[in-house]
């Protein structure tokens, strides 16, 4: 008799519909900031039950930075509503100057790893 895993929880990656072209704060040159969020995912027979632990970035496209967003704006760029930053409300979590990360996702990666651990592609 075999048994299978018919539930499990996983990480997600999600694009949001956000996209605004600025001036970054972190290089100074132009780009646009498109949001992600990620959270985890408790699914059965992979079907996603529940989202819990979202967290909301934005990535800049110029120098790669992605920076952390606030859970109340957060949740107004993942339902499209109209959000506005200012400099001050934007802070770095991972920089192409600090640190490696992931060209496709954002997510840092190690010194000496050729492929992003959360999504697979890569770096």
């Amino acid at each position: 008799m075999f048994f299978f895993a018919i539930m499990g929880i996983n990480d997600e990656i999600k694009q949001l519909p956000f996209h605004k072209n600025t001036v970054c704060n972190n290089c100074g040159r132009y780009g646009s900031l498109d949001g992600f969020m990620t959270c985890s995912v408790f699914s059965v027979f992979f079907i996603p039950i529940i989202r819990f632990s979202k967290k909301y970035y934005l990535k800049a496209s110029c120098c790669g930075t992605v920076f952390e967003v606030d859970k109340k704006k957060g949740r107004k760029m993942e339902y499209g509503e109209q959000v506005d930053f200012n400099d001050s409300e934007l802070k770095a979590s991972y920089s192409y100057h600090n640190s490696s990360y992931c060209p496709a996702c954002g997510y840092p990666i190690s010194y000496g790893h050729n492929y992003c651990p959360r999504c697979g592609r890569k770096a």
